[in-house]
């Protein structure tokens, strides 16, 4: 199974729809483009909101998973210029009504992907285990700009080891699953960009997280990667996401939550 995914910021016009978005969009979403999406070939992975308190109310966060780089490369063809799609031409002038603007880029499995919740999902050749359903998962999405010459430029040598070694495990035993694990492509963003989705069960376990995490922390692991991060890390962003309507239809709800 493939392991491109395509991820989405976008920002809602205040008011859309004379304020009444939130009512609208997402049924529009679900019905127009999700479907055009998936015949292109790639599927809703998950569709996440910006909380109170974590950023912009009118801000959203969507994951697609791409089939093949043909599916990337079709909707690259269909995204641009003039089409003749009636569904797409039909979504457009609904759009229109709703986004303020968005951005996208391209993900690429990392060498730790297989260790998330999507890795182990497409290495069992899309089976999943059962496993009771939640309905109050809370999501944290970080993007980290790596610095270019971390490490002598080996950052990539030396970061995903350790990743896989200390901070997967350490992380686990916080109680946040690490759902994926990428590289942004090149052309796509920042150079020496990685991307990261988790989540947690519920608001007590996020708590938790954040208590263990903040101040001068006590866990030893993290005590001492906060010593060492200035090695790798430039830039980093993190935020709070909680599921939006439109993620009822995706693929992390309907098998992996």
């Amino acid at each position: 199974m493939s392991a491109l995914h395509y991820l989405e910021n976008l920002v809602l016009e205040p008011d859309g729809k004379e304020g009444r978005w939130r009512d609208t969009y997402w049924s529009a979403f679900q019905q127009m483009r999700v479907p055009l999406m998936l015949e292109w070939g790639l599927e809703l992975t998950g569709a996440w909101q910006t909380p109170i308190g974590a950023g912009h109310g009118n801000e959203f966060i969507v994951l697609w998973s791409a089939m093949d780089i043909s599916a990337w490369e079709r909707l690259c063809a269909e995204s641009t210029g003039v089409t003749t799609h009636p569904d797409l031409r039909r979504w457009r002038s609904v759009a229109a009504d709703y986004l303020h603007h968005g951005t996208g880029r391209l993900l690429l499995e990392s060498p730790a992907h297989d260790l998330t919740v999507l890795g182990r999902r497409a290495s069992n050749g899309g089976s999943t285990a059962s496993r009771p359903v939640r309905d109050e998962w809370l999501y944290e999405l970080e993007l980290t700009a790596f610095a270019p010459d971390g490490r002598g430029g080996r950052w990539r040598e030396d970061y995903w080891p350790e990743f896989r070694d200390r901070l997967h495990p350490t992380l686990t035993r916080l109680g946040l699953e690490v759902v994926g694990a990428w590289e942004t492509a090149p052309g796509c963003g920042a150079l020496d960009e990685c991307a990261f989705l988790y989540r947690a069960p519920d608001f007590s376990a996020w708590h938790r997280f954040l208590e263990a995490v903040r101040g001068s922390t006590r866990d030893p692991v993290l005590r001492q990667r906060r010593g060492e991060m200035w090695v790798w890390r430039e830039q980093w962003l993190t935020r709070l996401l909680l599921p939006a309507a439109g993620h009822a239809a995706s693929l992390l709800h309907r098998e992996l939550e």
